[in-house]
């Protein structure tokens, strides 16, 4: 069982040994003469090294754009974590004897599920971590909840660390680079330090008690995690062409059997692995605007929620249903209708924010949206086959490519620019 108990360790944090990102343990006590005034991460690593997290050389230097290994990572998250060693379930790499002087950290965050080897049985320590490696231990050290999607140019959902890249977008833990996120670029020793300390910062989640319906975040977690998982798996699996019978057995682990035996595997024989869509809706931010909890005990949860960007369908209303099975919640249900003749009546003010927050995920800058005017335009209906006279706000979008006018339709939550 992974620790929750951060908390206690960092009002404890004078007992705690020195940890040094490079493996030495000499404390230094003064500025790191490598780390300058205006460095964007200087605060950070004072702070941390007054914590006694990080140290530096003998010579004084930090060596900030130094790329930091995966022994050292998972030294530093042992003892941050204060990790306890199993006695059950002994785990050996062939890399790690015995008497390397991280063995025993490399031990303990292998048990806890934090770190993994790779298929021929090595931990490589010496190896660099990278930027998705880095956000795979980060967001199962800290059980992450993902609470919202963001969008980058180089992680799509078929990237094996999108959740965990998302954990640590959406819980402020790291944003990514003018749209990019860049995740097989090694880790620098300046910016570990950034991510530890602010997953270090985030308040404390407290632990799920199973005799309790889940909390509204708890929710939005499996909202995020399941039909990606449900449908990554599925992609995977048909892509190497595969018969449905032989990814059924992973299917069971995220989603119920009624649900695996039915839509899973219709859709599974008929999907198309060319075509630009998946079988889940996209969301971002929509469950800010419209969520509704239609049941909730700690054994089912129900949820409504609203997708502005589904495969084929543009904007639909989006149902999704989760059940606990042996303690693990499983997708149970998904369905979605379309908005057809009715309306997400969107207001000026959250059209002003779903507007931004899409601009604002592709810019390096800030983004600023300004409200011009409200104007009516027949939009046609294909469900119905009818033209309906709706309300259309017309935005003034401001980025740092320049400035234009967008059209936002608040029944749908789609916009187009003027």
């Amino acid at each position: 069982m992974k620790n929750r108990w951060i908390w206690q360790w960092l009002s404890c944090i004078v007992v705690v040994a020195v940890v040094s990102l490079s493996g030495q343990t000499k404390a230094l006590s003064q500025s790191f003469k490598d780390v300058s005034q205006n460095h964007p991460f200087r605060e950070i690593i004072q702070n941390m090294q007054v914590r006694g997290l990080i140290n530096g050389y003998p010579d004084g230097s930090f060596r900030p754009d130094e790329t930091i290994s995966r022994q050292h990572v998972a030294h530093l998250l042992d003892k941050a974590l204060a990790l306890e060693a199993k006695t059950v379930a002994v785990i050996r790499y062939k890399d790690v004897p015995t008497n390397h002087p991280y063995s025993n950290a490399i031990l303990k965050v292998s048990q806890a599920g934090i770190f993994s080897g790779d298929v021929n049985g090595n931990f490589n320590p010496n190896a660099p971590i990278t930027r998705v490696q880095m956000a795979k231990v980060l967001d199962l050290a800290f059980e992450l909840n993902i609470k919202s999607f963001s969008h980058y140019r180089d992680v799509g959902k078929n990237n094996w660390g999108f959740l965990h890249i998302q954990a640590l977008n959406s819980n402020g833990i790291t944003v990514g680079n003018k749209g990019y996120f860049k995740p097989n670029e090694p880790v620098t020793r300046a910016h570990y330090a950034a991510f530890l300390h602010r997953a270090l910062k985030m308040p404390k989640v407290p632990i799920p008690n199973p005799n309790l319906p889940p909390t509204k975040e708890e929710i939005l977690n499996l909202v995020y995690r399941l039909p990606v998982t449900v449908e990554t798996t599925i992609n995977n699996s048909k892509l190497q062409s595969s018969p449905f019978s032989a990814v059924r057995t992973e299917l069971l682990e995220t989603a119920t059997q009624p649900l695996v035996d039915s839509d899973l595997k219709n859709y599974y024989a008929n999907m198309c692995t060319y075509c630009d869509m998946g079988l889940f809706p996209s969301l971002a931010d929509e469950t800010d605007y419209r969520f509704e909890i239609l049941e909730n005990t700690p054994n089912l949860v129900r949820i409504r929620t609203v997708s502005f960007d589904a495969p084929l369908e543009d904007a639909v209303y989006l149902e999704y249903g989760f059940e606990k099975q042996s303690v693990k919640w499983k997708l149970s249900i998904f369905d979605w209708d379309h908005v057809g003749a009715g309306s997400f009546d969107l207001t000026k003010e959250e059209a002003l924010q779903i507007v931004g927050n899409e601009y604002a995920s592709y810019a390096s800058s800030p983004v600023r949206v300004t409200f011009l005017n409200t104007k009516y335009a027949d939009v046609y209906d294909p469900y119905t086959d009818q033209d309906y006279r709706r309300l259309v706000y017309r935005m003034q979008v401001e980025t740092e490519e320049g400035s234009f006018n967008t059209f936002f339709y608040p029944h749908s939550g789609l916009f187009d620019q003027e």
